[in-house]
């Protein structure tokens, strides 16, 4: 039944889109999202309009929505990454650029032998690379067949990287096909310009979206929250053990409480709204995608509490450094920084600062690398900062092991 819940939004949206614009004016803006490389950051407020856009989205949502219909019951992070694959659909996915790499992820799993229900939260997550497809076809203007052939290898080589790239940082990056989708894209990269085709990163924003929007998402987040209590009058007693987990060692929620999972993504959407309007940012496409997408991992590991220390370091960040909070890199490096919220939930409140504070300078300058073709650029830049953060406090807990040993033996 709960899989089947899972069109009830993207149907909402769908209406909403319907009614917001005449169908001619409705399918020029979608045909102009389609129709668009979408390299990071290409906000598709601007590109095809609001209504548009939320079509866009709506049509990404059921995409996700009939490939989880094949799961036999639903996980945490089978919503972590349906809401992520639909939060991205605001700047970046379509239908056309995600599925030649959803294919590509497929095969990966008959190449490997594998069930590809098993892999199909990651495969969701792999079109973190959907970029690929759009850039070749509509940006410079090369063969159909050639941008699928290159979705098809970035689904491909996503899946068949991200296990070993999880060693990388041990888990504490819950954004970890975004790391390993960043490897993927600088090989991608490196190929492309070694071919004469430059790959640049682009930069569409805009600036103002509707006033109602923060109203309409807390609106919405608070029903996640009065949900939750309604299908179990007992929730916050539950959510009492989500808000206790690091959210590394027990992180699918929603198979522990679907209630007080429903509770912790509603709270944690209300967090990420309120910092956007304490930081006075703007409501657009990419800021809508970093909320979503906090959401969705709130059933797979993010809670309040692992959350805001890394937030508030990143904010701190924004303090020491010449930008400000509300610019479009230091706003989206603070709602996706919470990638790393398990180093907060394991190694405590300073350890989750520091690890927002230096995401936020890793994340500004990291995407260079792969020019934008990773929408997951966070993601990437959480992998590293994760590795090294991981590294000190563990020798901090080896040495207070070691210490109390000591003590035992005297």
């Amino acid at each position: 039944m709960g899989r089947y819940l899972l069109f009830l939004f993207p149907a909402l949206l769908l209406i909403l889109a319907l009614l917001s614009e005449e169908p001619q004016k409705l399918l020029s803006g979608l045909s102009a999202i389609w129709l668009h490389p979408g390299v990071l950051v290409t906000d598709y407020f601007e590109v095809g309009g609001i209504p548009a856009t939320l079509l866009n989205v709506a049509l990404v949502g059921f995409v996700g929505g009939v490939l989880l219909l094949l799961v036999p019951a639903l996980r945490g992070d089978h919503i972590a990454s349906w809401c992520t694959l639909m939060a991205f659909a605001f700047f970046g996915k379509n239908p056309l650029n995600i599925l030649p790499i959803l294919f590509g992820c497929f095969l990966f799993t008959r190449f490997a032998r594998k069930d590809f229900r098993e892999f199909l939260p990651a495969s969701l997550f792999a079109t973190s690379l959907a970029p690929v497809v759009g850039l070749l076809v509509w940006g410079w203007r090369l063969r159909f067949e050639l941008a699928v052939v290159s979705g098809i290898l970035s689904g491909f080589l996503t899946l068949a990287i991200a296990p070993r790239a999880a060693s990388f940082h041990s888990g504490y990056n819950l954004y970890n096909i975004g790391f390993s989708g960043g490897i993927v894209g600088i090989l991608l990269c490196a190929l492309f310009e070694g071919f004469g085709l430059k790959v640049e990163s682009a930069f569409l924003w805009k600036e103002h979206a509707p006033p109602c929007v923060p109203l309409v998402l807390i609106l919405l987040f608070s029903c996640f929250v009065f949900a939750g209590f309604l299908m179990d009058p007992r929730v916050f007693r539950q959510w009492k053990i989500i808000l206790a987990s690091s959210g590394k060692d027990i992180v699918d929620f929603f198979s522990l409480s679907p209630s007080a999972t429903l509770c912790n993504m509603g709270v944690t959407g209300i967090l990420g709204v309120f910092y956007v309007l304490l930081v006075e940012g703007s409501f657009n496409g990419p800021v809508l995608g970093g909320i979503f997408t906090m959401v969705g991992f709130a059933a797979f590991g993010k809670h309040p509490r692992n959350v805001f220390p890394v937030i508030f370091g990143v904010y701190l960040g924004t303090l020491c450094a010449p930008f400000r909070a509300c610019e479009p890199g230091p706003l989206l490096a603070a709602l996706f920084s919470s990638a790393l919220a398990p180093l907060a939930g394991a190694f405590g409140i300073f350890a989750g600062v520091l690890a927002g504070f230096l995401h936020l300078f890793v994340a500004m300058s990291i995407g260079a690398l792969h020019g934008g073709i990773n929408l997951y650029n966070n993601g990437f830049a959480a992998g590293f900062v994760a590795a090294i953060v991981l590294s000190v406090f563990s020798w901090r807990g080896f040495l207070l092991t070691k210490v109390r040993e000591e003590r035992l033996t005297d």
